[in-house]
């Protein structure tokens, strides 16, 4: 899959130097979603301290758990629970975050309000058509994205940059503003087939 990603980094390189033909971001709120081998849709999940894609039921018996309700906004993403689909977790207008250029961490999470920790990255996000990409400190567009297995069936914990990452049956992955097709979230369907079109 890496051959994917740096097929959609050289297009989304080569569109950045004509700002005319950037796709534009979503307007409003709007949900992500992770498109990869064996995992065919499915949305990013919070539950304050950890970030996951996944079956939103695997994580019914969490107050905090909720899928992330995305807004875009200079280059930052922020995330409200999606009220509809859970309870109402005690987190709200968190930002979401990356590990800075050079860092060893993979992790992505959130935190509330803006943060002075050198070792994360807060802004840069942008869309090229439904993905999200990340334009780093020296210009260019990544998308790094990948799935780490959990131990409950159908949940990945979300991260970044799996090049330096040894962990066993970690899956590159897309993160898109499209929502699956199915409404079960059929994870064993590919990218392709599960993705409506835009």
């Amino acid at each position: 899959m890496r051959w994917s990603q740096t097929i959609l980094l050289g297009a989304s390189t080569a569109m950045a130097a004509n700002p005319a033909l950037m796709a534009r971001a979503p307007t409003g709120s709007f949900n992500l979603y992770a498109y990869g081998d064996g995992i065919g849709g499915a949305p990013i999940i919070y539950n304050g301290e950890s970030v996951y894609v996944g079956l939103p039921a695997a994580f019914s018996n969490s107050t905090e758990a909720a899928p992330v309700l995305f807004d875009l906004s200079d280059n930052v993403l922020t995330g409200n629970p999606n009220t509809t689909s859970s309870s109402s977790p005690s987190w709200s207008n968190v930002t979401m975050f990356i590990p800075a250029s050079g860092s060893s961490s993979h992790s992505i999470g959130f935190v509330s309000g803006s943060s002075s920790n050198s070792s994360i990255t807060t802004d840069g996000f942008l869309f090229y058509g439904q993905a999200v990409l990340h334009k780093n400190s020296a210009g260019s567009l990544e998308t790094l994205w990948y799935a780490i297995p959990t131990d409950v069936d159908r949940v990945w914990t979300l991260a970044w940059n799996s090049t330096s990452d040894s962990t066993n049956g970690t899956v590159p992955i897309s993160l898109r503003s499209t929502a699956p097709t199915t409404t079960g979230f059929d994870f064993g369907n590919s990218t392709e087939t599960t993705e409506t079109t835009a």
